[in-house]
């Protein structure tokens, strides 16, 4: 079985998430994605320190797809330095994890 995993990243505006989670699922390199927020980040930026809204945008793919996903992530984001975390999932429903895996497959 292809592991589920999780991929993540931010950004800085609803209208953005909504459309970074369009290309992702249309592109087929996420199964389903998820956005929460508003979030409140903290963060360091070039010498300041700063606090924005954010909205968390939760992409979940298939071990076999998944530089594909951080691919078109990084070419969907307006930031100059996207963070993009990729989490293995330890435990799924398994009808689930194997529908992600064929909804993301290469044909």
């Amino acid at each position: 079985m292809d592991q589920l995993i999780i991929v993540e990243t931010t950004v800085a505006s609803e209208p953005v998430a909504r459309k970074m989670a369009s290309t992702l699922v249309e592109a087929k390199v996420s199964a389903c994605v998820q956005i929460v927020g508003p979030i409140e980040s903290h963060y360091h930026w070039k010498n300041t320190m700063k606090m924005d809204k954010e909205y968390l945008v939760r992409a979940k793919t298939a071990q076999s797809r998944v530089l594909d996903c951080i691919e078109a992530i990084k070419k969907a984001h307006p930031y100059e330095l996207p963070g993009i975390l990729v989490t293995p999932v330890g435990g799924a429903n398994k009808p689930y994890a194997d529908w992600v895996a064929e909804f993301v497959k290469k044909k």
